[in-house]
């Protein structure tokens, strides 16, 4: 039983080592966060993905949230992006996003406790 669990592992170790690309990629991104009240904050952020040993955009997005939160456990982000996806023939792909985040949050040194729920 122990021989058959070892040669078990070792193949599952093997084939795990395939699966490792010499791609690198490279994701660049600049963000402005501006407090409009106590408890509202909106993100303006642009982001860049680079793919292909980061010579081909892979993606290329703007994104405008605000996040409001109600008490500090509870925060609602509403969000909204503007993609252009590289295409391997050559162009972009335009699309559109809006999405919704519900984050419940506990903190309880030396634990957080994070959830969240994202709708499309």
């Amino acid at each position: 039983m122990k021989k058959l669990a070892i040669i078990f592992i070792c193949i599952v170790f093997a084939r795990a080592g395939i699966a490792q690309t010499n791609d690198a990629q490279l994701w660049s991104w600049v963000s402005v966060h501006k407090k409009l009240t106590k408890d509202l904050i909106g993100t303006l952020e642009q982001q860049v993905r680079l793919d292909h040993n980061i010579s081909f955009p892979k993606n290329i997005f703007t994104e405008l949230r605000m996040a409001y939160r109600f008490n500090k456990y509870v925060k609602y982000t509403i969000s909204y992006r503007f993609m252009n996806r590289g295409q391997v023939e050559g162009g972009f792909v335009t699309g559109n996003r809006f999405t919704g985040d519900l984050r419940l949050r506990y903190k309880k040194k030396p634990f957080i406790l994070s959830y969240r729920n994202r709708m499309h």
